[in-house]
């Protein structure tokens, strides 16, 4: 009997020694060889919000600003303050003081220092909203409850100045109901101007830890990476009940502000491009249109536009990066450039017309094509001047032929996306190979059966200004940061032989003073231009993409143009004339802004 009391008292201590021995080792690793949860859990605990840390507060690292070429802003961030109450803080009277106060008294004397700092209020309903204790919830058993309330927003939007005011009269009459958390926010001063291609920002993360703007569209979305802040890691040491003691303070990772960001954009010539665009689309009977303006010398983008007659997005300038249509005529020019670059046609050729209906045949296969205007006999030329669809449709099948047409095409990287940063930007397409092969080489000589978007057709037909060189478009020209400055890349290459390029300027400076462009012919400034009218799919409805592209001055190129209108319908609708003076007052507006010169009279 001893002896079976003897073993059950050695396993019991064995047990015990045991548990003991699991609990030791496990003490053990959590204070000395922690596993990286435990490590992470710990960090985070001991880490505080960027901007806060025991009573004081420190200053975010704002998000990287947005500014114009002139350093106009576009978009900033700045931080102000909510104002929270909680009407259930547990309030002691102040020393001294005969009676406390009661809530419905603390609140008033909130809204009494909210009117001295001339900060408007619905009085009755901020006395209401500060004094509710209780909020109605479903209990577990979906009977209705209350439940006290912690805290309930009452303003937004309060400025530095009037918080510390605030605050230094509350403490001092021990009021604990009201608390201001910074808040940070997202200006974007010019309004609707240029606001998609600029985009917004949205929150990541939750208010009281570390939240942080993201981009969401436009610029903000694309150079999301640069503009925003790292808000870093604060660590301090915290007493028994987890509040932070203002001792051994140190940065774990230092708080980086966001790089600010300058475009190439100039509000000045913006504005007058949003209000000349926006006034011809509601002239004309259309679904809306697009605008740019590029610097001919550099590829710098100046102004961006785009208006529709959907009032969901009457503003969209970000269409002319974004949205791809056909060009119609205004890509002749760089078509017939090419060919003489292969020694395929030359300035001195002929191409007899018919007066305006020609057939191509090729084996069984055959294509009309008619010109919107008779001709007879028409040099090389002539054919870009007159615009004539039958004389590139002879270019396109009997010169180059389907094939070439396309190699030619993609010569000129029209296949390739600018290097640009923006969302969706719109890629060049072309006609499929399974198609009429007589089809792929008359549609595109005048531009149908390929679209493309107006920044690709401006920095592509930019070719002729710069004397065959396509300067890779720009949007955002630097980055700085604390003094440290990074100038965006300048590409360019050579697309057309120099002569080529000036011969063609020419010539598309004649389609101004004989042509389809004569609505820019009695300007200060030589003017190049070439016009384009697009039937809008499905052919046969009527309805047309009406654009045009010019150079100006002709002698020394400055600026280069594209205005382009959409299913436009009536009796107006060429490119010229639809198009044309918006160009017109354009330049009228800008060229003596920039300091042009004229260079011929009127």
């Amino acid at each position: 009997m001893q002896a079976v009391k003897t073993q059950q008292v050695l396993r019991i201590s064995l047990l015990l020694f045991g548990m003991y021995a699991l609990l030791a080792a496990r003490i053990f690793h959590v204070q000395y060889a922690p596993d990286q949860k435990v490590l992470e859990e710990q960090a985070s605990k001991e880490s505080r919000s960027r901007w806060r840390w025991g009573k004081d507060l420190f200053e975010r690292p704002a998000r990287g600003q947005i500014r114009d070429r002139n350093l106009r802003l576009l978009a900033g961030s700045y931080e102000d303050f909510d104002l929270i109450c909680n009407p259930n803080a547990k309030y002691r009277k102040p020393p001294g003081a005969e009676t406390g106060l009661a809530l419905y008294e603390r609140v008033e004397i909130l809204s009494e220092l909210l009117l001295d700092r001339g900060i408007a209020h619905d009085r009755d309903q901020f006395l209401i909203d500060g004094t509710r204790q209780y909020r109605m919830v479903e209990g577990d058993d979906g009977k209705p409850k209350a439940k006290k309330i912690r805290g309930v927003k009452l303003l937004s939007g309060i400025r530095e100045l009037d918080r510390a005011y605030m605050q230094r009269v509350l403490v001092a009459q021990g009021i604990p109901n009201f608390s201001f958390p910074p808040v940070s926010r997202r200006e974007y001063p010019q309004g609707d101007l240029l606001a998609d291609v600029v985009g917004k920002v949205g929150w990541i993360g939750k208010q009281d830890e570390a939240p942080r703007f993201q981009g969401a569209t436009g610029l903000e979305l694309a150079y999301d990476a640069l503009l925003a802040a790292r808000p870093g890691r604060f660590v301090c040491e915290k007493d028994g009940r987890g509040q932070e003691m203002d001792v051994d303070g140190r940065w774990l990772e230092e708080p980086e502000a966001g790089w600010d960001l300058t475009t190439s954009l100039d509000l000045r010539i913006q504005a007058i491009l949003d209000r000349e665009l926006a006034a011809a689309v509601l002239a004309h009977p259309c679904s809306g249109g697009a605008a740019l303006v590029m610097d001919s010398q550099t590829g710098e983008i100046l102004a961006v536009a785009g208006h529709s007659h959907d009032p969901k997005k009457a503003r969209s300038g970000a269409i002319a990066l974004t949205e791809a249509r056909e060009p119609g005529s205004t890509i002749k020019p760089l078509i017939v450039a090419k060919a003489l670059e292969y020694g395929l046609v030359t300035w001195a050729d002929v191409f007899a017309i018919n007066g305006g209906h020609h057939v191509f045949r090729d084996g069984k296969l055959s294509r009309g094509v008619h010109d919107s205007h008779p001709n007879g006999v028409l040099d090389l030329a002539g054919v870009v001047i007159q615009s004539s669809n039958i004389g590139m449709a002879m270019i396109g099948a009997e010169r180059l032929g389907a094939d070439r047409l396309l190699q030619a095409l993609k010569e000129l990287e029209l296949d390739r996306l600018p290097e640009i940063q923006f969302p969706a930007l719109a890629r060049t397409t072309f006609p499929a190979r399974s198609e009429n092969r007589l089809d792929r080489a008359i549609s595109p000589s005048f531009g149908h059966a390929i679209s493309m978007s107006p920044l690709m057709l401006t920095t592509t037909m930019n070719v002729f200004a710069t004397g065959g060189l396509r300067h890779e478009p720009l949007l955002v020209l630097r980055a700085e940061r604390d003094g440290e400055v990074v100038e965006a890349r300048r590409e360019q290459k050579r697309l057309l032989p120099p002569e080529i390029a000036q011969d063609m300027l020419e010539t598309m400076a004649r389609v101004v003073e004989e042509g389809t462009g004569k609505v820019l012919a009695k300007m200060p400034w030589r003017v190049a231009a070439k016009t384009g009218t697009a039937q809008a799919l499905p052919y046969g409805s009527g309805k047309y993409h009406s654009s045009m592209v010019a150079i100006a001055p002709v002698a020394a190129p400055r600026l280069t143009i594209y205005v382009g209108l959409y299913d436009v319908h009536g009796q107006t609708i060429y490119g010229g004339s639809v198009a044309g003076p918006v160009i017109k007052k354009v330049l009228e507006q800008v060229l003596p802004m920039l300091g042009v010169a004229p260079d011929q009279e009127k």
